[in-house]
């Protein structure tokens, strides 16, 4: 999967996939797992990102990440 610096990335949480995605108790958990906000400091590179988002993908959080470019 290639991905770029200045872009934001998505990645949802994995506590729910046992769940039926269609049902009222998904929707609701599912907007009460926490957000976490990955910045990367000047010079990261997002696979090293990629690296602390496994931690708190694993840890049942829903995890943006972003990586700045060094210009």
């Amino acid at each position: 999967k290639s991905t770029q610096q200045n872009t934001f990335y998505f990645q949802k949480s994995l506590l729910l996939d046992d769940l039926d995605k269609d049902s009222p108790l998904y929707s609701n958990l599912y907007k009460k797992i926490p957000v976490v906000l990955l910045l990367g400091w000047a010079g990261s590179l997002d696979k090293q990102l990629h690296k602390y988002q496994s931690i708190y993908i694993s840890l049942g959080y829903h995890v943006i990440r972003f990586a700045p470019s060094n210009y």
